[in-house]
């Protein structure tokens, strides 16, 4: 079942279904899908198209936006930006700005 804790921040076209969870000060903005069981917590912010599928974990203070999709068992934290069109499928991004331009 899925959960959004009450200080956590959701927006209309946001879909959050299955075990998923939005928790702490997490934000999760326009048509982002949070599915399986995949979390997004502390003070992290999901925006644009992004898709957190599977057990990946988006926290600390990362931003994901545009087209991204982390899926798998994924950990995205720290000050960790991904932009673009970019796909995380497995293992561990801290502290780090990926940035690819969508065409």
């Amino acid at each position: 079942m899925r959960y959004i804790g009450p200080c956590a921040k959701v927006g209309l076209g946001v879909t959050i279904s299955d075990d998923a969870r939005v928790y702490d000060y997490a934000r999760v903005y326009d048509c982002t899908c949070v599915r399986n069981y995949a979390a997004v917590c502390n003070h992290a912010e999901v925006t644009g198209h992004a898709k957190v599928s599977g057990y990946a974990i988006i926290g600390g203070w990362a931003k994901l936006k545009g087209y991204v999709q982390v899926k798998g068992g994924a950990a995205i934290y720290g000050h960790s930006v991904l932009e673009g069109d970019a796909t995380i499928s497995s293992g561990v991004v801290s502290d780090v700005h990926w940035w690819r331009e969508i065409p």
